[in-house]
């Protein structure tokens, strides 16, 4: 799991795709509040595994992630004849502190996937990169 609170924590995604998704993120929320740092806020995680999905305490999490996001986006990138699915979801602790799950859909499992779900809002993207990295 990867733990994104600033700039030089994206250097620690080795997944490209997640990497794509996180940063314009990260940029938005820093530009937002005109600071070099989210930790006072909240994080973005990246699940390296299904088996971190299940470790919501090293997110901060109270509870297990049971559809219980404030919003889910999926993300569909494709690159040449490759196409990966990303799930982001937020999580709102309390009206000062959020977590921000990012995961590869393939690295987790049926059951995980339906509990990364938002009864609130789910939106799709779909990206197609030809020029960069992936």
């Amino acid at each position: 799991m990867v733990k994104i609170t600033c700039i030089k924590d994206l250097e620690n995604i080795s997944d490209s795709g997640a990497k794509h998704i996180a940063k314009p993120e990260l940029n938005r929320l820093l530009t937002s509040y005109q600071i070099d740092n989210i930790s006072c806020f909240g994080s973005i995680f990246v699940i390296e595994n299904g088996a971190e999905f299940e470790n919501y305490s090293a997110m901060g999490l109270s509870e297990p992630i049971n559809q219980n996001f404030e919003f889910t986006e999926t993300y569909h990138i494709k690159q040449c004849n490759r196409e990966e699915i990303y799930l982001f979801g937020c999580i709102i602790i309390c009206d000062d502190f959020a977590v921000d799950i990012l995961a590869n859909k393939k690295l987790l499992t049926d059951e995980q996937i339906e509990r990364f779900s938002s009864s609130i809002q789910n939106t799709e993207y779909k990206i197609n990169i030809d020029t960069e990295d992936f």
